[in-house]
């Protein structure tokens, strides 16, 4: 990992490992806002750009002209929340860590099938919006 999107707030980084918390914000690369170009990140040298988030067409041919321009490999990968499990266990099949995103994923399953409990306690006419 090479740097951050968007810095993590000083609260967020309290809960990663300092190598992680101090990468340097690099910016946006696709969508809305986005504040890095390319050359950048070919300046970067990474083995891999990795976008979560959004899997409609416009990002996927988006992640695909960042890899023709760059020569870098892009994988986009869908980033719901409810789909969190099978982004880590994408992420540790990508990364040949498999056992490790299994734990994640099953730590991910088992918070939101909290939550999803607990919610379901609270009836519908009760549960204030967000």
């Amino acid at each position: 990992m090479l740097g951050w999107t968007r810095a993590p707030s000083p609260e967020a980084r309290a809960f990663l490992p300092e190598r992680y918390a101090e990468l340097p914000e690099i910016g946006r690369l696709t969508g809305r806002g986005n504040t890095v170009n390319l050359e950048t990140v070919v300046r970067l040298m990474p083995d891999l750009v990795l976008d979560i988030g959004s899997t409609t067409e416009t990002y996927v041919s988006l992640a695909d002209q960042v890899q023709e321009q760059t020569h870098i490999p892009a994988v986009l990968i869908g980033g719901r929340l409810a789909e969190t499990a099978a982004t880590l266990r994408t992420i540790g099949s990508l990364f040949g860590d498999p056992e490790r995103a299994e734990t994640l994923a099953r730590y991910a399953e088992t918070v939101l099938d909290s939550v999803h409990q607990a919610i379901a306690k609270i009836p519908m006419s009760d549960r204030p919006s967000v």
